[in-house]
């Protein structure tokens, strides 16, 4: 699947689950013309009483949206707030599948050049991807994707400069439908001989088929294939 196709695929997605989610969460919103109350469940309108009235308010204020005036929304909140709940689990159920980009995001060599595992979260560096919550605003340090709902960030220890130069390469790869990352020599990851460390706690990583992985700070200390454990 190209990248087009991709993004086109995974907005239907998200559109489908939204319209769901929005006559499941908010049915009152989609009742026939009525001076009544009503509701409506599977397609089929019912009246509902005061009481009933007072649980819609209650449910619409717990989840964030704005309460009925009259018995009809006021604004489109609850659709948007049903848009971002969509992304965020199509998202998370993708993310972790989305095909690791063909070069590291620091050095821009491949990773057939580098020879090393791809990492996402390290000390020195680390990349991370999370979904806006409503009415947030977004720092100079994210950026928003797709249909202001997803935010990429990039973070380095070392050097601030890093956090705007390879965010907008980060930006760019994610919007082409890839996952960015590192590798391991651009933060650090290798042994004085030059090999890539065989074991590198506490740090986070994607492999080939787009799965990330994680090893654990107990995971023991860092070592060399060759020169064993590195100071």
């Amino acid at each position: 699947m190209d990248n087009a196709s991709l993004h086109d695929a995974i907005e239907h997605e998200i559109c489908n689950l939204a319209d769901k989610l929005h006559r499941d969460l908010f049915p009152e919103e989609f009742v026939a013309a009525s001076s009544d109350i009503t509701d409506v469940v599977q397609g089929h309108q019912s009246n509902v009483s005061e009481d009933d009235g007072d649980e819609i308010a209650r449910r619409r204020d717990a989840l964030g949206v704005s309460a009925l005036s009259d018995g009809k929304p006021i604004d489109d909140s609850a659709k948007k707030r049903c848009r971002i709940w969509a992304a965020e689990n199509i998202y998370e159920a993708r993310s972790l599948r989305l095909p690791p980009a063909e070069r590291c995001l620091v050095c821009g060599e491949t990773h057939e050049a580098v020879g090393s595992r791809r990492m996402i979260s390290t000390s020195p560096l680390s990349i991370t991807t999370r979904f806006l919550e409503p009415d947030e605003t977004v720092g100079v340090e994210s950026q928003v994707f797709p249909g202001g709902r997803l935010v990429i960030n990039v973070k380095s220890t070392g050097d601030s400069d890093l956090n705007t130069k390879h965010l907008k390469r980060a930006k760019r790869v994610l919007k082409n439908g890839y996952y960015p990352w590192f590798c391991m020599a651009c933060v650090g990851y290798v042994c004085k001989c030059g090999q890539p460390l065989a074991s590198y706690p506490a740090t986070d990583g994607i492999d080939a088929d787009g799965s990330h992985w994680h090893t654990p700070v107990l995971a023991g200390r860092k070592t060399c294939p060759t020169c064993g454990i590195v100071p």
